[in-house]
């Protein structure tokens, strides 16, 4: 949680057309975060996953969507392996 609070305060500032995030936008995800009771499933690789390629969207090399595609189709990839 304090590296993606760092990230979100970076992307507040950045000049970067895929990072721009309102102050508002920032609120609204730290909130949802918080309301977060029950968590299926923890699994640290799928945590890595989603770090790792949040930190690409977050310096700007990505948009959402294509972060979003990535972080799926390496956790599908991850999970078969498991199979």
């Amino acid at each position: 949680m304090p590296r993606l609070k760092e990230l979100m305060k970076e992307a507040e500032s950045s000049d970067e057309k895929y990072t721009q995030m309102t102050n508002e936008q920032a609120e609204r995800f730290l909130d949802l975060l918080d309301h977060i009771e029950d968590v299926a499933i923890y699994d640290e690789t799928v945590m890595d996953i989603i770090m790792s390629e949040s930190e690409d969207f977050f310096a700007g090399h990505r948009t959402a969507e294509e972060t979003a595609d990535s972080i799926q189709s390496k956790v599908r990839l991850y999970l078969a392996e498991l199979k």
